[in-house]
């Protein structure tokens, strides 16, 4: 990519299970030559209940380009549609001042 800019990757991650398995991508995405991360943290990451787990990711050498507030005041289902809204309002702001190239999002679905 001579002559060209990075491509920026930014990676999403809500929760100590999802950040560890984004763990590689993280690594591979800060150690490729044309990209740079930037890296959302959000849920459970910024949450005291939760052990704070923002100060890992620092610990862990990353640089966090935006906190994402999601507002969960309850455990309802009307408390998580509500979350989600908030969370993709919030998320929208980030994205378009970061103006990442593509987004990394972990989803697991259960039953």
């Amino acid at each position: 990519m001579m002559g060209q800019k990075k491509r920026k990757i930014a990676i999403f991650t809500g929760n100590r299970a999802e950040y560890g398995l984004q763990y590689p991508i993280l690594k591979a995405v800060d150690e490729h030559p044309d990209l740079d991360y930037l890296l959302l943290v959000s849920g459970a990451h910024l949450d005291p209940d939760f052990g704070q787990t923002l100060q890992e990711i620092k610990n862990d050498g990353f640089d966090v380009a935006a906190e994402v507030k999601i507002d969960m005041d309850a455990d309802s289902l009307y408390a998580t549609a509500q979350a989600i809204g908030s969370g993709i309002l919030s998320i929208s702001n980030v994205l378009a001042k970061l103006q990442p190239d593509i987004m990394v999002v972990y989803a697991f679905y259960h039953q």
